[in-house]
């Protein structure tokens, strides 16, 4: 039986031979998603500017949107979760495929801000410029990594605020896509 605690939650995850499958699936989906759609250059018009040309720039974009995505399956999960919150072992399932599907948004969160500060510090000549749309995609990252630090906020270890609070993210990171803009 699965079940993350405060010694063992990342460990046990990575050695169940069932999860295993799971993670290697789900990490050759989201490589060859970020492959195809890098080669793929929609900015292409005589009044373009050459840096919107670069493969960084469209790097930057497709790990961003697959991470955006993966918030959205881990809302979905939350929201199918709450729907069935008086069952509780469905509830603590949810949970940890919560949980999994959190470690590589964030991992793909972090290095999409990471590429997108590269190409800007080429196109612009400097990292990171504090406009709103790269403060608000790092409140994003910074709110996607928050429950995988069990140790420090035990609070997130319930299943109820677990749920509740991916919910939150969703809407944040709607609002850092749409809403920024």
């Amino acid at each position: 039986m699965l079940f993350v605690d405060k010694r063992s939650g990342a460990c046990q995850l990575m050695t169940n031979r069932k999860f295993r499958v799971t993670y290697k699936s789900l990490f050759i989906a989201i490589g060859v998603i970020i492959l195809v759609t890098s080669r793929i250059n929609t900015f292409t018009g005589e009044d373009s500017q050459p840096i919107l040309h670069t493969p960084l720039l469209a790097i930057h974009i497709s790990t961003i949107i697959v991470a955006y995505s993966l918030i959205g399956c881990i809302a979905f999960n939350s929201l199918f979760a709450l729907l069935n919150k008086n069952d509780e072992t469905r509830m603590e399932r949810a949970s940890i495929r919560g949980r999994m599907l959190l470690y590589p948004t964030t991992i793909l969160m972090a290095t999409g801000i990471f590429i997108g500060a590269f190409w800007a510090n080429i196109s612009w000549g400097r990292y990171w410029g504090w406009d709103p749309k790269e403060v608000w995609a790092l409140l994003t990252l910074f709110l996607c990594s928050l429950p995988l630090h069990t140790r420090s906020l035990p609070f997130m270890t319930k299943p109820l605020i677990f749920h509740i609070y991916c919910i939150a993210i969703f809407m944040v990171m709607l609002f850092t896509y749409f809403g920024v803009n």
